[in-house]
């Protein structure tokens, strides 16, 4: 029986978690913030410790959440349980506009 693999969401509105450990594709992984379990999902592909994995699907050219704020966007759709990294990933530059 294997056990579950944890991740951690930085804030209640982000849309990747950090792996706390590596998981193997087909693993159960189960997401945490602030202590408390919001929902365990299945890890799509291999994921090393501290790399992100999409917590809920992100439409392609859909902003992706980390923090609570947006560091990047969607270069094509991402699943539920997909690595998030620079393949699927592009970060964004924002304006500080006074």
């Amino acid at each position: 029986m294997s056990k579950e693999k944890k991740a951690i969401l930085m804030h209640r509105q982000d849309m990747v978690a950090v792996m706390l450990e590596p998981v193997t594709s087909g693993e159960s992984v189960q997401i945490f913030y602030d202590r408390s379990l919001v929902v365990e999902l299945l890890a799509k592909q291999d994921i090393d410790i501290y790399h992100k994995i999409a917590v809920t699907a992100i439409p392609a050219q859909g902003t992706v959440l980390k923090y609570g704020e947006v560091i990047g966007r969607a270069e094509r759709a991402i699943e539920s349980g997909e690595h998030v990294h620079t393949e699927n990933l592009k970060g964004v530059t924002l304006s500080n506009e006074n």
